[in-house]
C-alpha cells in the first residue's frame, strides 16, 4: 500500500484535516487500522495473560517473594531500555519494518517463556516481550497519527477502546480456563503458546496491511549515526534507575524514602521540556510547536501516574484472589469482566462524545474515579466477611476509571504534534507508561508482596495503597494543566 495522495495532501496526514470517517472507509484506509487494532488486543491480552498465570507461575518455578515483582519490572525494562533506542527509528526506517520486527521477536520470546525450565530464562524470556512491544507498541499510535486527522482519531477511539476491553474482559477468563485445564499437561504454559500463535496472526496481517512508505527519508550518513549513539546516556539512565530500586527496597519492606526522590526524577524531566527549558536535538529535526510539545510531555507524565497505578492494582488483585482467597485462575479472570466493560464503556461515552470538548475534566474525572475504586477493592479483596461479588459494581467503577484516563491519553497528548514527529511522539508515551510500570513495581508491587506475607499487618493504611493514592491525586492536577480545548481547530 502506497501514500502517495498523502505526500500530495500532507494536511491529511494529522494536523488539522477533517475528512469524515466514511471517507476514510470508502478509501480503503481502514485495512491498516485493522492491523493496528489486532496489535493493540494482542498487548492488552498479553499484559491479562501474565497478570492471571504469574502466581501459578512464581509456585511452579520456585520463586521468591523477593524476586516476584521481577516477573514485571524484568518486561518493564525490556521495554523501556529498547524504546530509548528505537523509539524515532521508525520516523526514519519505516513503521511497517519495525512493526514487523517486533512481532516477530514476540512470537519467539512468547515460546520461549512457555519452554522456560527456571526463573532466570523465564525473567530474560519477559524481558524479550518487552523489547518486542517496545517496536510493536508505538506503532500503532504514530501511525494512527500519520494516516488520520485529529479528529477522526477520536472517532476511532471506541474501535481501540472496544479491542482493549475485548482483550481486557475475555482475556483472564481465557488465560483461566486455559490453566486450570491443563491442556496437553501444559499447565501455565500454554497460555504463553497461544500468545505467540496470536502474535503470528498480526506479523502476517502487518506484512499483508500495513503501509510502506510512511517514513521521511534519512538526509544524510551524520544524522543516521547520531540518531544511533545519542540515545545511549538515556539507556544507562534508565537502566541505573531500576537498578538502585531494587538494591533500596531489599532489606526494607519493599520501600525506601529514596524511591520517591528517584521517582520524582522522570517528572522533574518532562517539566522542564514543558516549560521550554530543556533542549530536545534529536529525534526532531526542528523544533516543534512549543504548545504541542508541552501537551506532550503533560500527557507523558500523567501517563507515568496512570501506568504505575492502573496496572499495579489488577495486579494486586489478581493477587488477593488467588494466593489471598484461594479462588481458581478461572475464577479471579471472570471476577474481572467488568472491569474490562467498564473501560468500553467509559471510551466508548466519556471518550467519543467529551474527549473534544472538555478533555481536562474527562481525564481527571477518570484518575479520582480510579482514586475512589482502589482502595473499596484492596479492603473489599482483603475482607474474607465481604463476598465476592461485591467486587463486581468496584471493578466496573475502577474500568471506568482507567477508560477515561489510560484510554484517551493518547489522542489527547499527541493531537497538535507534527506526523512527522508521530513515531518519536508515541514513542515518549509509551516510554512513560513502562516508566510507570517500574515505579510502580517498585513503590506499589513490592511493598505488596512483602506485606502481604507478613503473619501480622500493620495499623494503618499500607504504605502502598497511600503512594497509590499519591500517584493518582498527582494527576489529577496534571490533567488540570492540559489546555483547553486538547484539539486545535479544524482547517
Amino acid at each position: 500500500m502506497h501514500l502517495e495522495s498523502f505526500r500530495q495532501h500532507p494536511d491529511q496526514r494529522g494536523g488539522t484535516g477533517g475528512e469524515d470517517v466514511g471517507d476514510i472507509l470508502r478509501a480503503k484506509r481502514y485495512f491498516p487500522f485493522a492491523a493496528l487494532l489486532l496489535a493493540n488486543f494482542m498487548e492488552v491480552l498479553n499484559a491479562m495473560f501474565v497478570n492471571v498465570s504469574m502466581p501459578v507461575v512464581a509456585r511452579d518455578l520456585h520463586a521468591s517473594s523477593h524476586i516476584t515483582h521481577w516477573f514485571y519490572s524484568s518486561y518493564a525494562l525490556g521495554f523501556a531500555l529498547t524504546l530509548v533506542l528505537t523509539g524515532p527509528m521508525a520516523d526514519r526506517v519505516g513503521h511497517r519494518r519495525v512493526f514487523l520486527a517486533g512481532a516477530a521477536l514476540y512470537v519467539g520470546a512468547s515460546l520461549s517463556c512457555a519452554m522456560s525450565g527456571g526463573i532466570m530464562a523465564f525473567l530474560l524470556s519477559r524481558l524479550a516481550q518487552g523489547a518486542a512491544f517496545a517496536l510493536t507498541a508505538p506503532q500503532i499510535m504514530g501511525l494512527l497519527h500519520i494516516l488520520y486527522a485529529p479528529h477522526d482519531r477520536v472517532r476511532l477511539l471506541p474501535a481501540l477502546g472496544f479491542a482493549s476491553a475485548s482483550a481486557g474482559t475475555f482475556g483472564p477468563v481465557v488465560a483461566g480456563l486455559l490453566i486450570s485445564g491443563n491442556f496437553a499437561d501444559l499447565g501455565w504454559r500454554v497460555v504463553f503458546m497461544v500468545g505467540a500463535m496470536i502474535g503470528v496472526t498480526a506479523l502476517l496481517l502487518g506484512y499483508w496491511l500495513l503501509p510502506r512508505d510512511t517514513h521521511r527519508p534519512q538526509d544524510g550518513r551524520h544524522e543516521d549515526q547520531g540518531f544511533l549513539y545519542r540515545p545511549m546516556p538515556l539507556v544507562i539512565a534508565v537502566g541505573a534507575i531500576m537498578a538502585m530500586f531494587e538494591w533500596l527496597g531489599r532489606d526494607t519492606a519493599g520501600f525506601h524514602p529514596w524511591m520517591m526522590a528517584l521517582a520524582a526524577l522522570p517528572f522533574v524531566a518532562l517539566w522542564r521540556i514543558r516549560r521550554g527549558t530543556f533542549s530536545l536535538r534529536r529525534p526532531w529535526d526542528a523544533r516543534p510547536d512549543p504548545a504541542a510539545l508541552s501537551q506532550l510531555a503533560t500527557g507523558a507524565m500523567l501517563t507515568i501516574c496512570f501506568s504505575a497505578s492502573s496496572n499495579s492494582l489488577i495486579i494486586i488483585i489478581n493477587h488477593i484472589l488467588q494466593n489471598g482467597r484461594g479462588h481458581s485462575p478461572y475464577v479471579s479472570g471472570a471476577i474481572q469482566i467488568p472491569y474490562g466493560m467498564g473501560v468500553f464503556l467509559s471510551i466508548l461515552f466519556f471518550g467519543r462524545f467529551l474527549l473534544k470538548k472538555d478533555g481536562r475534566f474527562v481525564i481527571a474525572a477518570g484518575a479520582a474515579l480510579l482514586g475512589l475504586a482502589a482502595p473499596l477493592i484492596m479492603w473489599a479483596g482483603q475482607n474474607p466477611h465481604w463476598p465476592v461479588w461485591a467486587l463486581l459494581p468496584i471493578l466496573v467503577l475502577a474500568g471506568m476509571g482507567v477508560g477515561m484516563t489510560s484510554g484517551c491519553i493518547g489522542p489527547a497528548s499527541m493531537a497538535r504534534i507534527a506526523p512527522a514527529h508521530a513515531g518519536a511522539s508515541a514513542a515518549a508515551l509509551r516510554l512513560g507508561q513502562q516508566i510507570g510500570l517500574a515505579l510502580g513495581g517498585a513503590l506499589i508491587m513490592r511493598p505488596y508482596f512483602y506485606l502481604s506475607q507478613q503473619p501480622v499487618a500493620g495499623t494503618g493504611p499500607p504504605s502502598y495503597l497511600l503512594v497509590l493514592l499519591f500517584v493518582l491525586a498527582t494527576a489529577v492536577m496534571l490533567a488540570a494543566s492540559f489546555p483547553r480545548p486538547l484539539f486545535p481547530p479544524r482547517a
